[in-house]
């Protein structure tokens, strides 16, 4: 143990000294779960150029982040509301923003170690924007972290947590290298690995008789690895791959003209296989429209896309034709009703509720936003 608190003293020696001012939810137990979310997008390309020690993360999300902190929080109450589940034991959470970027996640995923190994210190959460000193009593310790999403900001949290030999749950992290016990030992996942998404893909493609496609991938472990499977299984299946490229989410404009440009170099090849992030699809429909391409392929997605609105908003006709796959997730009746239930009077435990409210309905809660037009609280 001391040797790890050494480790984590050295460590945080080169961590933004910014990351005590980020927004926790925290709800004490016996035992904590902590959770890392993309509860905001990932900083774009002109922000990332900023120091380290000041990331800003993009705008707040809402399918994302707000709703899934929502639902750890309608699950967390569900648990600890049945006696017959785990009788005599509360269960905590500490939430923390990953924004969808490594450097951001591994910052939030020491807080977490730090805070599981000095327990007994007082602790700070958010409420209704303000944060505070809450509680001084002796929190539950950290049992295990879910999250974060993306697979390749997951693998760098593991190669963290590994260390204190913390588990690590993944609820979106596909990547098939996750799958590597011997190098991932403390990563457990309830998503089934890309290579099961390549097969699926490929299938999708001979029952059209598409033998004859491009490809293309964000540049980043879940779409390198993804696209790697579905290269080694199109190779057995006599699918040839005319183009290739990859490109970041958060690339400029011409990085991903420059993609759709080479994919358009073979006229035959008007399927494209996209192992993508939703953000590297929505980049590369923006391009097809400025380069006056629209419907010049058909994409084949990846659960990178799935089905998120953000994608394809104002870009429907651009992406009209496209065939995704997307892990089965069956609708949930108790929880759209809790969700539609919050309202900023009401929901005090989610520091990032007042954000996203002032977002949704273009308003301000005070005077310190630019929005001109007053919320509604309800």
């Amino acid at each position: 143990m001391q040797l790890r608190m050494l480790l984590l003293t050295y460590t945080l020696h080169f961590i933004a000294a910014d990351s005590d001012d980020r927004k926790v939810a925290f709800v004490n137990g016996d035992f904590v779960i902590g959770v890392l979310l993309p509860i905001h997008y990932a900083p774009d390309s002109e922000r990332k150029k900023i120091s380290q020690s000041n990331i800003e993360c993009g705008r707040i999300r809402e399918d994302y982040g707000i709703q899934r902190i929502e639902a750890v929080f309608h699950t967390l109450d569900t648990i600890n509301n049945d006696s017959k589940l785990l009788p005599n034991i509360k269960l905590g959470v500490e939430i923390r923003d990953e924004c969808w970027y490594a450097p951001v996640a591994l910052q939030q995923s020491l807080e977490l170690v730090r805070d599981s190994l000095t327990p007994s210190t007082a602790y700070y959460a958010c409420s209704n924007n303000v944060s505070g000193l809450l509680d001084q009593e002796h929190r539950g310790p950290l049992i295990g972290v879910i999250g974060p999403g993306s697979s390749s900001v997951a693998l760098q949290v593991q190669n963290l947590l590994q260390l204190f030999q913390l588990p690590q749950i993944g609820y979106s992290a596909t990547s098939k290298d996750l799958s590597d016990k011997s190098r991932f030992g403390y990563f457990l996942r309830v998503v089934p690995s890309d290579y099961y998404q390549a097969q699926a893909i490929l299938a999708v493609l001979r029952s059209q008789g598409w033998t004859y496609v491009s490809a293309v991938n964000t540049d980043e472990n879940y779409g390198q690895a993804g696209i790697q499977a579905f290269r080694e299984l199109a190779s057995e299946a006599d699918v040839c791959i005319a183009k290739e490229d990859f490109v970041l989410s958060n690339a400029n404009d011409s990085a991903f003209d420059k993609v759709i440009r080479t994919l358009a170099q073979d006229p035959n090849a008007v399927v494209v296989v996209c192992f993508c992030e939703g953000m590297t699809v929505r980049g590369l429909l923006q391009a097809t429209r400025r380069l006056n391409m629209t419907n010049r392929f058909t994409f084949i997605g990846s659960d990178g896309w799935g089905d998120r609105t953000d994608v394809i908003d104002n870009l429907a006709s651009e992406a009209w034709g496209s065939i995704i796959i997307k892990i089965r997730s069956p609708y949930v009746e108790d929880f759209t009703n809790y969700y539609k239930s919050l309202h900023v009077e009401n929901n005090t435990r989610n520091p990032w509720f007042w954000e996203f409210w002032e977002q949704r309905f273009n308003c301000s809660l005070n005077e310190e936003t630019d929005f001109k037009r007053t919320c509604e609280r309800k």
